[in-house]
């Protein structure tokens, strides 16, 4: 009996240990599950923490007035002028052929009289021309020859009311030797039109002939060049010598006329006068004009001494314009003075009626704004904003939240410096810093 129960009683405590084994498996367990969730959701924070951004959207540094006019000089109704119209001729060439081309042009025929037998003939072989020849010993001898060149590539005209057609050849005869003779060249020119073929005498080197009644077509045309010596030789006498053709051309006058205009236009100067100088200048009017007009507005440029453009503009009639330029102040103040210009032009009678006319004067202000924006998808507190230079350092602490997508501008009384670099920090309740580089 004994020994039984001490049997009994070991199973019991066996059951006891087996049990409280199997508890602190599954305690020892949940403690585990318990800190992987710690860790993913540690993880998770520190991750959404890390995306937070912020963005510096804008800056400024200076503060605005407006400086009206200090007095206007000039007419703001215009003065015409009227322009007569003008008449003049305009001359084109239509061809122009220094005549040194065998291949555009051929020699095409060459002959000589019945009695002629001792007359050579010839066409210059590197030139539109002829070469001639001959020498006798006897009676009185007379004889004659002639030839043609001919343009094998045409030219195309087309006909024009009121043009005047001029046809040039220049040209030079050379006596080689001439002894005892009489020598008469005489020089045409041949053209050969769609209708017809029209010769002119050339009277002298390089003169004009009218050829206006022979290009009546529309159409290709050709040239073609004649010359012919007539020589007379007493006896005992010879002859050499060349006509030689050293460029053609055709020229087309026009009769060109030119109707009469109106020239309208007015100048109006404005003086300002800033109480120092300008970081930035903008010249900002408003008005209206009864006609249609062009508006450039110019500024002094003091330190060279002239007007110089800024922009143009077309304007039209009965409607209100608004203009607004860019003036550099280091250019135009000079002498607490700035000095804008208006030139109008139009083609009639025209007024002009200005209701704004001012110059917007930016200069260094006694606070930096600073907006900023959250791209985040979770609101962003801001904590403290930072301005450093290598000199200073500010601190601001402002409390401020952005919801996602929200901007804010701060006021931070900062003064800053021309030629300077200033560098904003940016912090978050989350921990998080973000810089950006200012540059006066």
């Amino acid at each position: 009996m004994a020994r039984g129960q001490a049997t009994a009683i070991g199973a019991v405590f066996l059951v006891i240990i087996i049990a409280l084994s199997l508890s602190y498996v599954v305690w020892a367990i949940a403690q585990i599950e318990e800190l992987n969730r710690s860790l993913v959701k540690a993880m998770s924070v520190k991750e959404k923490y890390g995306r937070e951004e912020l963005l510096i959207e804008k800056y400024e540094y200076y503060e605005y007035s407006n400086i009206s006019y200090s007095n206007v000089e000039g007419s703001f109704t215009a003065t015409c002028l009227e322009i007569s119209g003008e008449e003049y001729t305009q001359s084109n060439t239509i061809i122009s052929d220094p005549l040194n081309n065998t291949t555009l042009w051929q020699c095409k025929s060459k002959s000589i009289g019945s009695n002629c037998t001792l007359l050579i003939f010839t066409c210059l072989p590197t030139q539109v021309g002829f070469r001639a020849s001959v020498g006798w010993i006897g009676t009185r001898y007379g004889c004659g020859g002639w030839g043609e060149w001919g343009r094998t590539s045409g030219f195309y005209y087309n006909t024009a009311s009121g043009d005047k057609v001029y046809l040039y050849l220049d040209y030079i005869i050379n006596n080689i030797g001439v002894k005892n003779a009489e020598v008469n060249w005489l020089v045409k020119v041949c053209i050969e039109t769609p209708g017809g073929d029209r010769w002119y005498k050339i009277v002298g080197a390089g003169q004009p002939v009218d050829i206006t009644d022979a290009m009546v077509y529309n159409g290709t045309y050709r040239l073609r060049i004649y010359g012919e010596v007539n020589i007379n030789i007493r006896r005992r006498g010879y002859y050499v010598g060349e006509l030689r053709c050293n460029r053609i051309w055709i020229t087309v006058n026009k009769n060109i006329s030119t109707e009469g205009v109106t020239f309208c236009k007015t100048n109006i100067i404005y003086h300002f006068n800033p109480p120092l100088t300008p970081l930035l200048s903008s010249f900002i009017m408003q008005g209206t004009v009864d006609k249609p007009v062009e508006l450039c507005i110019l500024y002094y440029d003091n330190a060279s001494a002239l007007w110089r453009y800024t922009d143009c503009f077309l304007v039209d009639a009965n409607k209100t314009f608004n203009i607004r330029v860019g003036i550099d102040p280091d250019k135009a103040y000079k002498g607490n003075e700035i000095s804008i210009m208006l030139s109008l032009e139009g083609s009639e009678l025209f007024e002009l009626s200005v209701s704004r006319a001012m110059i917007e004067c930016g200069f260094l202000d006694d606070e930096i704004n600073i907006t900023i924006m959250n791209p985040y998808s979770l609101p962003i507190r801001i904590v403290s904003i930072w301005i450093i230079n290598s000199t200073r350092v500010w601190r601001f602490d402002r409390i401020a939240v952005l919801l996602p997508g929200e901007s804010e501008t701060f006021e931070l009384p900062v003064r800053m410096s021309l030629g300077s670099v200033y560098m904003v920090r940016v912090v978050t309740e989350r921990g998080n810093i973000f810089d950006t580089t200012i540059k006066t």
